[in-house]
């Protein structure tokens, strides 16, 4: 009977763990968590109203976070409002027009209806490939080619930013049609999601700057060892590092070793670097930026001159760059600019602004550009010095010139998720080698004599709404889809115990 609990990570999962097991169990359990930074949240971090991690409730009827944020009063009704999507040509002083937009929005269309639907057992292989297949389908049929070749480049950077991926060549097609979007549109959170987890973690006792070395685990229960010589017993852990930590440092962290069914899972699950940047124009007095599509736009997509492919986006000789002032590859992996221009024009904030599509953040901060990045792009730009990330936005945004940004040098602000040793990634997916089910295999619990020891949480492990934060609170928590996840196994493994004979 487990009677005390170590959980490792207070990120979203690790708090819906502590906060399960003392909802229900307070007078059976008790709970520490150890959190190697300074602050919880894990990937929801939240820097001055900018969502530098953990964007939206992805769905919000029955996502437990927005039912938990609307109880407590911290979001209201939400509701829809119309925006417009430019397209954005290098050199154009003005977005595409004319009969442009509709072939744009076909292509689109025509990438979206390859992309994995229904039963997962009826596909074999990577989103890639089905993407190939259709666009060679497609070139026989219609002479807009090049086109069509930047629409869908541009549709894939919309992929490799919704799934983390590094493309979509490294996706499997059979995850990612079993995967599922809660019902209801993306929604943010008025408070930022990094508070809104403080206000969850109220009560805890959180253990801050405990940077797990070793988890010794077998019959007598767990010893948790930090890098700063503090030691904790417990009967039982729940591990809720990122997979990106747990593939990096398995082999020295776990004593036993992981078995070697689950070493095989995290061969068949990837974790991603998807980064942002807010230019943050509100510090210069320049208010110069207006829109060029007509009010209200939210984002400004960008249709480079290089055709789509399925595979790695960045180059052997790309790679090979040192990150140096003057050249920038990274930006080529840039799949939007967000200028919120009109958001306080309505009598509400951008805040609470909701929709279907994937502009970079609805913070009320309309004098912030917000760029994304993906894959090696991100991590290039995660090498560079705050002066060659300056002048790669001014680059970018000089090349882009219907984006109405002001002239004058913004203040960067970016997130790093890549090289942060406490995270080493974005969010997770089943890659083009794995299955859906190595995602359940991540998640089985460490048995020792029928119960379990080690257990494991986190949003690479949930199979239908991997890489979100109700993903991460679920697993740590709670029941989905009648699974039980790891609180509730532990409460159901002291359940068991009272009432054995």
């Amino acid at each position: 009977m487990p009677s005390s609990v170590i959980i490792i990570g207070a990120g979203y999962a690790g708090i819906g763990a502590a906060r399960k097991l003392l909802d229900e169990g307070r007078d059976v359990f008790k709970v520490i968590v150890l959190e190697g930074g300074h602050r919880v949240g894990g990937r929801a971090c939240t820097v001055n109203g900018k969502e530098m991690g953990g964007t939206y409730f992805h769905g919000i009827y029955g996502h437990p976070l927005y039912e938990y944020a609307s109880q407590h009063g911290i979001v209201g009704e939400p509701f829809t409002r119309e925006f417009r999507w430019g397209f954005c040509e290098p050199g154009k002083a003005a977005p595409v027009d004319g009969s442009l937009p509709a072939d744009i929005r076909d292509a689109v269309q025509e990438y979206a209806s390859v992309l994995p639907s229904g039963d997962p057992a009826g596909y074999k292989n990577s989103i890639g490939t089905l993407l190939h297949q259709k666009f060679a389908e497609g070139n026989a049929k219609t002479g807009s080619i090049q086109l069509k070749s930047r629409a869908w480049r541009w549709r894939e950077l919309v992929t490799r930013i919704a799934s983390g991926c590094e493309s979509s060549a490294d996706v499997s097609a059979a995850w990612w049609a079993g995967a599922e979007d809660l019902e209801g549109p993306n929604f943010p959170c008025p408070i930022g999601f990094q508070k809104l987890a403080e206000h969850m973690a109220v009560g805890l006792d959180v253990r801050y700057g405990a940077v797990v070395e070793k988890v010794q685990w077998g019959a007598s229960g767990v010893t948790v060892t930090c890098a700063d010589g503090r030691s904790f017993q417990a009967d039982a852990a729940v591990v809720t590092v990122s997979l990106g930590v747990l593939k990096e440092s398995h082999g020295r962290l776990f004593e036993p070793a992981l078995p070697p069914e689950k070493l095989r899972a995290m061969k068949g699950v990837s974790i991603g670097t998807v980064d942002k940047i807010f230019a943050d124009f509100s510090q210069t007095g320049d208010s110069s930026g207006k829109s060029a599509c007509g009010d209200p736009v939210i984002a400004y997509h960008l249709l480079w001159n290089k055709p789509w492919e399925p595979t790695a986006s960045v180059t052997e000789q790309a790679r090979n760059q040192s990150p140096g002032r003057g050249r920038w590859p990274a930006f080529t992996g840039a799949a939007e600019c967000v200028y919120g221009n009109s958001s306080r024009e309505t009598g509400r904030t951008a805040q609470q602004h909701c929709g279907r599509g994937l502009p970079a953040a609805w913070a009320d901060h309309p004098t912030c550009a917000v760029l994304w990045l993906t894959g090696d792009h991100a991590k290039m730009m995660e090498a560079c010095s705050e002066e060659e990330v300056e002048e790669g936005v001014a680059a970018l945004l000089a090349a882009y010139p219907a984006i109405p940004c002001p002239k004058s040098t913004p203040r960067i602000v970016r997130s790093s998720w890549g090289s942060d040793p406490l995270f080493r990634g974005s969010y997770s997916y089943v890659n083009a080698e794995g299955t859906p089910e190595d995602i359940d295999t991540l998640a089985a619990p460490l048995m020792v004599s029928g119960r379990p020891v080690v257990c494991f949480a986190g949003e690479a492990t949930h199979r239908q709404l991997t890489g979100t934060m109700g993903a991460a609170f679920l697993t740590g928590r709670n029941y989905f889809r009648n699974s039980q996840r790891e609180a509730g196994r532990l409460l159901a493994a002291h359940r068991a115990t009272q009432i054995s004979p």
